[in-house]
């Protein structure tokens, strides 16, 4: 029996994430066959038909064959590596023993049908930065090529995602299924042209007359029916599913083509492979942003400067009418309410001065959380096209009940236990509340140990008064108690802006930091390099003097 199905040309390490099964087990599911429904025979050969000549079939053969072919490319690379002094025989050793070995090949493929150059790829990762003390060197070349290497899939058919292999044999195979496999999209456009269904009239319009137009409709449709009959999509309203998994390149390279094709904007192309979670928690993101917010004050402002203006137009009138008075008593009037609407415009203006800071704040943090709001904001269209409410919160358990539920589950199994003595349940009794003493003093010890630091996204949790823009008179002047409440959740605000400034400038320099370093062992390897080899050609000096 075979318990240990490993390819003959699989990379070096592979033997040590394949699941040895038991031998026994493996013969008794060799008895174990599914009782199907009788079928026809004639039946049975129309399907078996469908089947091998559907884009499945030849995707997923073509997607296995790939694998094969360059199973041990990512190896033979590494083994050129250290031909080249770029990596010690140390470290490929622990590349080949790394169990994220399978994920560093797998990254090479994607980058392959992204249009570069494996070993290139590769080699840039390596010669990135120091490679000394890594616990997974396969991850972290991985992770290098992730985040600095375009891995979007160029090309929209099978014939462009051919890999490069030296073996004529293992080429001329991928060619055969990649013609295959374009062939029946070409068959799936011509099919859709046909039948019209509402998918694809819902996203690419009926199909036009002109015969020019009516061959890019076709064209277009075609990858999406491709992708619809790769993963088994039949949703007759829904053109295109979900992205495949991670790891399937061939297939998210077919998703990717159907993508395109439809005209989808890249800008929520991240949201669409996202999962439901991933989702939330950009839903949540903007919401942790609110409740730092400054307050809304634009109709609060406008209200102080008509109430300012106001008072100072009085204050004009009263001076003009006081010194045009002959009576004195008069005149003493209108001196004092002229003086008054001064000193209170006066006081309307420090107010406008504060509340007018206030919105220039609000400004700030409107410009600063635009991203994060931007991406909640496709974050729940995505999630609504779903038909996930993004406000509906998931059924959770929190600590609180998981030990309540623990505890009644302790109480009733507590009933079916043997008691086999008085005294000793007594010592039980004494122990158990002994032991629940000592862990409330030990919670109470590590809930004061860690807690954290106050957060301005936390502790600020009252929500500003939103504009009352239906009401007729919107623009009001604050009081001062409001006025100030505005006043301190701006500087609060300006505070939290400015450390993330703080923050993001450090940042920057750090990863200037990391990059100037990082240049510097680039050249640092490349004159090693360059040294070796005038080593290595420079000529032999031989002994000419006779020895007697």
């Amino acid at each position: 029996m075979v318990t240990q199905a490993i390819p003959d040309d699989a990379p070096v390490g592979t033997t040590n994430l394949v699941e040895h099964r038991d031998p026994i087990a493996v013969l008794s599911a060799a008895y174990e066959v599914e009782h199907l429904e009788d079928v026809a025979a004639v039946v049975e050969a129309e399907e078996s038909a469908e089947e091998a000549a559907s884009i499945r079939t030849a995707g997923e053969r073509f997607a296995d064959v790939a694998a094969l072919a360059t199973a041990s490319r990512a190896a033979t690379s590494l083994d050129r590596l250290v031909d080249d002094g770029l990596l010690t025989c140390e470290q490929r050793q622990a590349v080949a023993a790394d169990e994220a070995m399978p994920n560093l090949a797998r990254v090479l493929r994607q980058a392959e049908i992204a249009g570069h150059d494996p070993h290139r790829v590769l080699t840039e990762a390596v010669t990135l930065a120091y490679l000394n003390n890594v616990r997974s060197l396969a991850g972290v070349l991985h992770h290098r090529i992730s985040e600095r290497v375009n891995l979007e899939p160029v090309g929209d058919r099978y014939a462009d995602w051919i890999p490069a292999v030296a073996d004529p044999a293992w080429h001329q195979h991928l060619a055969d299924l990649a013609l295959a496999a374009d062939t029946r999209r070409d068959i799936l456009g011509a099919e859709t042209v046909a039948e019209t269904p509402a998918w694809a009239v819902e996203a690419f319009g009926p199909v036009p007359d002109d015969p020019t137009q009516r061959l890019e409709w076709q064209e277009r449709a075609s990858a999406v029916a491709a992708h619809r009959e790769l993963v088994g999509h039949d949703d007759p309203a829904v053109a295109l599913p979900g992205p495949p998994k991670p790891g399937q390149v061939e297939a998210y390279a077919s998703w990717r083509a159907a993508w395109r094709a439809l005209g989808m904007p890249e800008a929520t192309r991240a949201e669409a492979e996202m999962s439901d979670g991933q989702l939330r928690v950009r839903v949540r993101a903007y919401e942790r942003e609110q409740t730092w917010q400054p307050a809304y004050v634009a109709h609060e402002l406008a209200g102080t400067i008509q109430a300012e203006q106001r008072q100072r137009h009085n204050a004009t009138i009263q001076a003009t009418a006081a010194g045009a008075a002959t009576d004195p008593a008069e005149k003493t009037r209108l001196e004092r309410e002229a003086a008054q609407a001064t000193a209170l415009a006066d006081a309307l203006a420090k107010q406008r001065d504060q509340l007018a800071e206030a919105d220039q704040t609000r400004a700030l943090w409107y410009a600063h959380t635009a991203e994060t709001r931007t991406a909640a904001e496709r974050a729940r269209d995505e999630l609504a096209r779903r038909g996930v409410d993004a406000d509906q919160l998931d059924d959770h358990t929190t600590a609180d009940e998981w030990l309540a539920a623990h505890a009644e589950t302790e109480r009733l199994e507590d009933q079916h236990r043997s008691v086999t003595d008085e005294a000793d349940l007594a010592d039980v009794a004494e122990a158990r509340a002994s032991d629940a003493a000592v862990f409330a003093d030990r919670a109470a010890d590590a809930g004061r140990a860690e807690s954290a630091p106050a957060d301005i996204r936390a502790e600020t949790t009252e929500k500003p008064a939103a504009a009352d823009l239906g009401s007729e008179d919107w623009t009001r002047v604050p009081t001062a108690d409001q006025t100030a409440n505005a006043v301190t959740r701006a500087q609060r605000a300006l505070r939290e802006i400015e450390q993330r400034k703080q923050l993001e400038e450090r940042r920057t320099a750090d990863d200037a930091r990391i990059d100037q370093l990082t240049r510097w062992h680039a050249d640092d390897r490349a004159d090693e390099h360059n040294n070796t080899r005038e080593v290595e050609n420079a000529p032999q000096l031989q002994l000419t003097t006779p020895i007697d």
